[in-house]
Formats: structure tokens, C-alpha cells, sequence
């Protein structure tokens, strides 16, 4: 009897937290009819997103990026697509900078003497040239677009909408970084390489 009523005070709680945890708009109203593992998850991923966010993008160095692992910048841009449609995508992105500088080297070197980074800054940067990659990327393979729509279950117009307010370099509250900063040329505008010159020499691409 004892037990019982133990597992009964448990699923009280349980069920009171689940219920503050709607009424914050940490879970969507159909999330409560869903299976108690499901909202569990559900509340975890909630309460934790900026730190998963912040992961997430810290994690993709542009050098590193291919087909193989651009998921990894997916998995960004579609938590960032869905705080957009809520109208929070300015409170998460506020949530990733106060997080601060993951224990990660920088993208490049800074001179010496020069005034550490504000906080985040590195991960932005980095993963601002990641949005640069993935645009260059999607919008000259329509298959790839098609095969991202069908498995993320987003139109890729929502998708660019998004990118464009991550890449503004403007300041903006949705804009990653204040400022522009220096992207990589465009592989498909450069000329090709004739035969002769040789195998390509990635220590002199400052990338």
C-alpha cells in the first residue's frame, strides 16, 4: 500500500510539472496527449535547447563540412526554423550567446594583443560561414533540396527565409554577427583547374 501510494505522489508531481511546464510554453498542448516518455523528452529537449543549440553549432567547422556531415548544420537550422514559426528565434539565439565561448580553439588565430571575442563570437562566426557553405551547397542541387524538404518536413523557402535572417551581418537581433566577415570564394566561380596544375594545395587556402 505503501508503494502505491508513493507511485501515485510521483505521478502527481510528475503530472504537475508537466502541467507548469505548458503553461510556460515549454510544451505544445498536443505534446500532453502524447506518451509519458514522449513528453519527457519533450521537457528535457525544451529545457535545454540553447544548450543543445549551442553544441550544435559549435560542433561543424567549415573546413569539415561535406555531404556527410552536413546534417549536423541541418539539425541547427531546423531548431532555428522552428523558433522562427514560434516568433522566438531573437530570444534563442539571446539564450545561445549568453552561453558564452565553448572550450573549442578558434576558427583562425587572432593577432596579438587583440581584444577577446564577445561572448559566442567564435561559434557565430564559424557557423556563419557553415550558412554561406549551405547555401552555396542547396541552391545548385535540386535533388539534395527535394530529399531535405521530404525528411525534415519543411518547405526549403523556409529554410532560405530563416538563413536570410541569420545572414544579414547587420546587428539585427536575428543576424548573427554584427558585421560582415570575409567568406570564402565561391567554388563555382572560379575557373577550372587545367591538368597541370597539380593536386590542390589546401595549406595555401587561408579556409
Amino acid at each position: 500500500a505503501r508503494d502505491a501510494r508513493e507511485a501515485e505522489g510521483e505521478a502527481r508531481a510528475r503530472d504537475a510539472a508537466e502541467a507548469e511546464a505548458e503553461a510556460e510554453g515549454l510544451l505544445d498542448p498536443w505534446l500532453m496527449r502524447a506518451p509519458r516518455e514522449v513528453r519527457k523528452f519533450a521537457r528535457f529537449f525544451a529545457e535545454h535547447k540553447a544548450e543543445l543549440l549551442h553544441r550544435l553549432m559549435a560542433s561543424i567547422r567549415f573546413r569539415e563540412l561535406s555531404h556527410e556531415n552536413i546534417c549536423v548544420a541541418n539539425s541547427s537550422l531546423v531548431l532555428l526554423i522552428y523558433a522562427s514559426r514560434r516568433g522566438v528565434l531573437e530570444r534563442t539565439l539571446g539564450a545561445v550567446r549568453a552561453l558564452g565561448r565553448p572550450a573549442l580553439p578558434p576558427r583562425r588565430p587572432r593577432p596579438a594583443g587583440a581584444e577577446p571575442p564577445p561572448p559566442c563570437q567564435d561559434v557565430f562566426e564559424g557557423f556563419r560561414v557553415c550558412c554561406w557553405w549551405w547555401r552555396e551547397y542547396y541552391q545548385r542541387r535540386g535533388r539534395d533540396r527535394l530529399s531535405l524538404e521530404f525528411s525534415a518536413h519543411l518547405r526549403f523557402h523556409e529554410w532560405g527565409e530563416v538563413l536570410e535572417q541569420l545572414c544579414r551581418d547587420d546587428g539585427s537581433p536575428t543576424a548573427l554577427l554584427p558585421s560582415p566577415v570575409p567568406l570564402p570564394v565561391s567554388p563555382y566561380l572560379l575557373a577550372p583547374r587545367p591538368p597541370s596544375a597539380g593536386a590542390y594545395d589546401a595549406t595555401a587556402d587561408p579556409w
